[in-house]
Formats: C-alpha cells, structure tokens, sequence
C-alpha cells in the first residue's frame, strides 16, 4: 500500500492567516503596510455601511487579494432569548439611564441602546438583525464581487439569540466566533466551521506563533489564524510585535502557505473529497491538490485522477 501524504500549496504543513474585524481603514493601513511585503495574506470581515458609493472602488482596490467576510450590517447585538425588554420613554442620557430598560436611538430607527457588560451598546430585534445580515451579505458582493462574503463573522460574540444562530448557521459556509484558541487543539484546522475561531491575538501573537513554528509535523495539515482588529496594535502599542512577526515568519512560502481563510477552509474540502482506491487518486474538487505518494511530489488537477 503506497504512503499518501497531502500538503498546502508549495508542499507546506503549516497555514499562516489573519482574521480582522471592522474595516477600520486607518490602522488596516499600517497593517498591511507591514504584512503585504511580507507576503502574509488573510480575511478582513467587513460592515457593508463602512462603504459609500464613492468609495466602492476606493475600497475595492484597498482590499484586493484578500478575503472579505460578512461582519453584519451596522455591527449590532440582538435581542437575547428569554428577555422581556422594556422601552424607555425619555430621551436616553448614559449617565441617568437605568439598565433595566432599552432606549431607542434618536437617530437609528429601530436601534435600541442597551446595557453590556461593556457599557452601552446599540441593539436591533431579530427582523432588522436578519434584514442586517442579508443586507451585509449582498451589498459586500456588489463592491467585492459575488464570491465574496461566503462566510460570517459575530459582531462582539456569538448571538444568544436560536433563531439568529440558526439562520446564520444555515446561511453561511463558516462562522467565526470571538474567542482565543491558543495551541489547544493542536493548530488543526477548525473542524467545526460554524463556530471556529483565532489562535493569537496583538498580546501574544508571537508567543503563540513560536510554538505553531516549532509544532511538530503529525501528518495533518495545520492552522494558525491571529485577529482580531487592526487597531488592537495600536491601542496595545504591538506595531513592533507585528513587525517582529512579518520579520520572522513572513516571505518563507517553502514553510508557510500565506491565504485567506476561505482559501484554506476550500482548500481543505478539496482535500477531504479526494478519492483514494487501489492503484488510483481521484480529485473531483475544484481546485489542484498537492501530495506525495511514497515520497514523491504529485499534484492532481480539479476533475483529474492518477494511477498509483
């Protein structure tokens, strides 16, 4: 029985990614200003109304070569399951506002101010949510193209809301979550796409990143996401770690595949598909895959298959 043996693009184990919130154009500047020479690639997950008319082709350019995810229209929370909300009547002012109430946005209709445990913030209902969500969707693929926003990223956190994470679930190809893996799943590629999410963030990106580079090769191929805003760098003062990190892991394709996290998530279901019988591999997916057969360097083109 040959030994079989599959590998990134370049005939790499290790995927490096990023995976950044907001769209906050300013501090991505300086982001990818360090990154892009580096070669280091990855997902912006992206509000639709950060975008005018005007600035589609603006922004079009900016992120090209990069992964675009739906971060929801307007970035808000939703009304959590259980809950009876309370309208307030007056004009809400933070200072007086009691928390056990919600107040409407003068200026958002059907926006609601209301208490987290991070101070106020702006919720809608479930319609407007949902609305928000198909809205975001379609409107990213009108600037960025209709393979766009494939996948969906939680504005703050996971929505304990069933309805909302059912449809969103339903809807899209990955959901990502807010939440720090660390090293503790081995750096295996999210099996669970519906709920995956980063292995470092500014405060330890490298840290984390000197273990995945010194992560022993088990045969799998493995994952290395960091997030989760462009402008935690510089609120944390970690430009200089970002640096450090382009410095050392980055321009090394014979050691890291560089993508989106779209690509690697559709890279590995290419992998999955592939047919192995006696004598024969069959690549039925879309895209090329790379392997080795006793050693030996092989790629097999979409819809091909091989003799062994």
């Amino acid at each position: 029985m040959s030994r079989i043996e599959f590998f990134y693009p370049s005939f790499t184990k290790k995927a490096v990614t990023f995976t950044i919130d907001d769209g906050n154009k300013k501090y991505d500047t300086i982001f990818l200003d360090i990154l892009r020479p580096a070669g280091i690639k990855g997902t912006f997950n992206l509000c639709s109304n950060i975008s005018s008319p005007s600035m589609r082709e603006e922004l079009t350019t900016f992120y090209r070569g990069y992964g675009i995810a739906n971060h929801c229209k307007y970035h808000p929370l939703v009304n959590l399951d259980g809950i009876e909300y309370r309208i307030a009547k007056e004009r809400f002012d933070e200072a007086t506002a009691d928390p056990a109430f919600i107040y409407p946005v003068e200026e958002a209709k059907g926006f609601y101010w209301a208490i987290q445990p991070n101070g106020w913030r702006q919720m809608v209902f479930e319609e407007d949510y949902l609305r928000f969500v198909d809205e975001g969707q379609s409107e990213l693929c009108e600037i960025f193209g209709e393979g766009a926003a494939r996948d969906y990223v939680w504005p703050y956190r996971e929505m304990e809301n069933e309805r909302i994470r059912a449809y969103v679930k339903g809807k899209y190809r990955s959901v990502r979550k807010t939440g720090c893996t660390y090293d503790l799943d081995g750096f295996a590629i999210p099996r669970d796409k519906k709920s995956w999410s980063y292995n470092a963030v500014d405060t330890n990106l490298l840290e984390v990143m000197e273990k995945y580079e010194n992560y022993p090769d088990d045969g799998e191929l493995k994952f290395f996401a960091f997030g989760v805003h462009s402008y935690d760098f510089e609120r944390d003062g970690k430009w200089d770690d970002l640096r450090e990190f382009a410095r050392r892991y980055g321009n090394r394709p014979d050691t890291y595949w560089y993508a989106s996290v779209e690509d690697i998530f559709d890279y590995e279901e290419a992998v999955r598909s592939v047919n192995i019988k006696e004598g024969m591999i069959e690549n039925p997916s879309s895209l090329t895959v790379y392997l080795t057969v006793d050693g030996d360097r092989i790629t097999i083109s979409p819809g091909k298959q091989i003799t062994i």
